[in-house]
């Protein structure tokens, strides 16, 4: 299946840009979670019905969880510093590439979110997460206490490649958001 849904045009070209991703599995489908739209996302205590969500299904264990469950768990794991609780969603072969450098492997991860962040606290609010059981990008904003005790409020775009129910490839962008 080539990029033909209009809906999800920006967000395929981002993801064929960023990953070189030219097609799509067969039976592949988008999906928006707007906050708008859906309150209960924007709250993080609701799900949306199968109609309004693409599931991720892992083959082997027969196990769903959507895009959306999968970035908010990501975020809340990162926001509430659960940093054992990282391979719940990152795969052990994970490749993060952010601005300054790139990150390989769930054990180089887990040290850059001990030693390295830049970032205290974090609270991450995302505006909308789209995708489907290989590819999801997500944007939004979020605060940060930084290492000085400064507040920090940025924006952030991010796109993740998903095997098995778990992240293998995430590229983060920060903005500094307007005043």
């Amino acid at each position: 299946m080539a990029f033909d849904t209009a809906m999800s045009r920006s967000a395929r070209h981002l993801l064929h840009r960023w990953y070189g991703v030219a097609e799509w599995p067969d039976g592949a489908a988008d999906r928006v979670i707007d906050q708008a739209e859906h309150p209960a996302a924007a709250e993080g205590t609701g799900h949306q019905t199968a109609a309004e969500e693409e599931e991720i299904v892992s083959p082997d264990t027969n196990m769903e969880r959507s895009a959306d469950d999968l970035v908010r768990l990501l975020y809340a794991i990162v926001d509430e510093e659960r940093w054992t609780e990282l391979g719940e969603v990152f795969a052990e072969d994970c490749v993060i590439d952010r601005a300054e450098q790139q990150l390989v492997g769930l054990d180089r991860i887990r040290d850059y979110y001990l030693h390295e962040r830049r970032f205290g606290q974090t609270s991450h609010r995302p505006e909308r997460i789209v995708g489907d059981r290989d590819a999801i990008a997500c944007w939004g904003s979020f605060s940060a206490v930084g290492r000085a005790g400064e507040l920090i409020e940025e924006r952030f775009a991010d796109t993740f490649l998903v095997r098995d129910l778990k992240v293998v490839r995430r590229a983060t962008y920060l903005f500094p958001k307007p005043r």
